[in-house]
């Protein structure tokens, strides 16, 4: 870690201490991003990486037989190779991570993994991190790491 003073930059080689990152993955572009930051942060083991997908159902009807068993089966892929991408990340930085798939929004998905891993471990709060989208509509209609920044009791980290 390099530090800035009024002599200039110094290096700092006191460990980083342990880190637990909670992020939000959905295998887009800025989820990559933010997931490659958060492995690559934590190579040389400064703590742990748990991943969230959120899984949410956005139409809660009662979909007969073939229908309903049909998009579940194919929720079930997505997350599969979801989870593959979030292993594939995680394997190249060389940092073990957990995978956990939620059935809330994206928003309250990570919210709650954050705060059970905050209830689980002493150290310090877990901080959660985000990609932030690029795309316009995301600025506009609000985004996750909007969410996330208005109502987390956790620092939250956005990646470009």
């Amino acid at each position: 870690m390099e530090l800035t003073t009024g002599d200039g930059p110094q290096r700092d080689d006191r460990p980083l201490g342990e880190l637990r990152l909670v992020v939000g993955f959905d295998d887009s572009e800025s989820a990559r991003r933010a997931l490659a930051w958060s492995a690559d942060l934590l190579r040389g083991g400064h703590g742990t990486l748990h991943v969230i997908y959120a899984d949410r159902v956005l139409i809660a009807s009662d979909l007969p037989g073939f229908a309903r068993a049909g998009m579940d089966r194919a929720r079930d892929e997505k997350a599969a190779r979801v989870a593959a991408t979030a292993a594939h990340i995680a394997a190249t930085a060389g940092v073990p991570h957990t995978f956990e798939r939620r059935r809330e929004s994206p928003a309250n998905a990570i919210l709650i993994a954050a705060g059970i891993q905050d209830a689980a471990e002493a150290a310090g709060p877990p901080v959660i991190v985000t990609g932030r989208s690029r795309r316009a509509a995301g600025h506009a209609i609000g985004s996750v790491p909007g969410r996330l920044l208005r109502r987390s009791p956790y620092p939250v980290l956005t990646v470009s």
